[in-house]
């Protein structure tokens, strides 16, 4: 059985609507939606899924991208120092 992995999908769009859609798609595949972003102000959605899921949901015209997910590191509270932004 392929090994399922948690990742983020980014719509090309905010919006419930969107969100629903890509859920839909990823539940199709056999894939677990483990987040949806809160009142569909949000643009990110995680779910767990193969990579075969992965091929078919990044096919969707919402979908911008998907990365594998991982948890805050410490870099990012310099995120802002880095760039130049402070």
């Amino acid at each position: 059985m392929p090994q399922t992995r948690r990742y983020n999908v980014l719509a090309f769009e905010e919006g419930q609507r969107i969100q629903e859609r890509i859920a839909r798609t990823v539940m199709s595949v056999g894939g677990q939606v483990v987040e949806i972003a809160p009142d569909g102000g949000g643009r990110i959605l995680l779910a767990d899924l193969t990579l075969p899921q992965i091929l078919v949901v990044a096919q969707s015209d919402d979908v911008a991208w998907i990365d594998r997910w991982g948890p805050p590191e410490p870099d990012m509270d310099i995120t802002r120092q880095f760039h130049g932004a402070t």
